[in-house]
């Protein structure tokens, strides 16, 4: 009984309630899982990595008070990237760091949600502008500047809707991958988390929608609009 560190009494105790569920049986003195036992056994273990990721994603989730965060299975393969004593701008490097990979492909069409002022962030975003995106932008009222406003209005592959309140939840996202952002509040990125598997990058897509129909239905004009 050494290898799982229990009395010989405890294990007969929990085997013969293990029995009287159903979920082991004993055959030729020894004990083995029932049909109904295995099915409990996947759904045990499935339930064990779920909670593993949640615990590990803590510090984005936990920053998500008003967006139904993504469950355990959706973030399975994301990078997490969190701020901390030795690495505050941790997740502002990640950020540009995937950003500045973006824009030195082929073009692409790009969605993202702006919940700071951070030039730094700002600067990565105009970089794929300039490298020739098109980028569907949604920024927080107080974080629109009469320069951003001015980019849209300039820039046909800019556009720029407004929400009235800073979101929860940054984003960015493309066809191929997606970057999920969590803030403190004042808008400084303390997470992120960020992944090419399609269940991940759907379902930024969806909460980008979900922002987007939210924002003021006029927007900031590009140019050439009426």
């Amino acid at each position: 009984m050494t290898a799982v560190d229990c009395s010989r009494t405890s294990v007969h105790r929990h085997l013969t309630a293990l029995t009287e569920r159903g979920w082991v049986e004993k055959a030729d003195g020894r004990y083995r899982l029932t049909d109904t036992g295995t099915r409990v056994q996947r759904v045990l273990a499935d339930c064990t990595t779920r909670l593993a990721s949640v615990d590990r994603f803590g510090p984005l989730l936990g920053r998500l008070d008003g967006t139904a965060p993504p469950d355990a299975a959706t973030l399975a393969g994301a990078t997490l990237t969190v701020a901390d004593g030795e690495h505050p701008y941790a997740p502002v490097d990640r950020y540009v760091d995937r950003l500045t990979a973006l824009a030195d492909r082929e073009p692409t069409a790009l969605k993202a949600v702006l919940v700071t002022r951070c030039s730094v962030l700002r600067r990565a975003l105009e970089g794929v502008l300039d490298a020739g995106a098109t980028v569907d932008l949604v920024v927080a009222e107080p974080v629109v500047d009469d320069a951003l406003a001015a980019r849209a209005g300039e820039t046909p592959a800019l556009s720029l809707t407004t929400v009235p309140t800073r979101p929860d939840a940054a984003l960015v996202v493309s066809d191929e991958w997606a970057l999920l952002g969590a803030h403190d509040g004042q808008g400084r990125l303390v997470a992120t988390a960020d992944g090419d598997a399609d269940r991940f990058v759907s379902w930024c897509h969806r909460q980008y929608q979900t922002l987007g129909r939210s924002g003021d239905a006029a927007g900031v004009p590009a140019a050439g609009d009426d």
